[in-house]
């Protein structure tokens, strides 16, 4: 019966052994190696055009952002002016960063990338602390359209580095 299949012990794996002599040794793991790096390439050049497509949707956010209107007029002109000067700072600050972000386009070049995106998120993600705390208040669906493709850039720098 399948509903008790796992009580059954799993067939023993079969490993294969090779003697090879030392003069074979170099070329198999240059060609290992070769073969493994080949696909982290492929990966990446996938990886490279989500980091790519999450930018585009940023950027397109953050003219909605710009172009979007408080949603409670009703507001004494200060809190406005705060709102205003806030969503401001926070999209330079967003531009800034989305700038330093270069996608590596080899493997070789990756450990570099995730070092320093990881560095440049966290100081961003400092900076516009005050920012993300005032302006969902304000601007709500515009932030969530921008604070989504973050997350998933923070993702595939993850991706990159695994």
């Amino acid at each position: 019966m399948g509903i008790f299949n796992f009580l059954k012990k799993p067939k023993p794996i079969e490993e294969v052994v090779r003697e090879m002599d030392l003069a074979e040794l170099g070329p198999f793991v240059r060609s290992l190696s070769e073969k493994i790096i080949g696909d982290a390439n492929l990966s990446l050049t996938e990886i490279k055009e989500e980091i790519n497509q999450e930018k585009e949707k940023i950027i397109e956010n953050i003219q909605k952002l710009n172009d979007a209107k408080i949603k409670n007029q009703n507001l004494p002109e200060r809190i406005k002016q705060i709102a205003e000067g806030n969503r401001k700072i926070c999209v330079q600050k967003i531009n800034v960063f989305l700038k330093g972000i270069n996608p590596p386009g080899n493997f070789d070049e990756s450990v570099g990338f995730c070092d320093s995106f990881e560095k440049n998120f966290e100081l961003f993600d400092k900076g516009t602390v005050k920012s993300y705390q005032i302006l969902p208040k304000f601007f709500p669906d515009e932030i969530l359209g921008i604070s989504l493709p973050l997350k998933n850039l923070n993702d595939s720098a993850r991706k990159i580095r695994k």
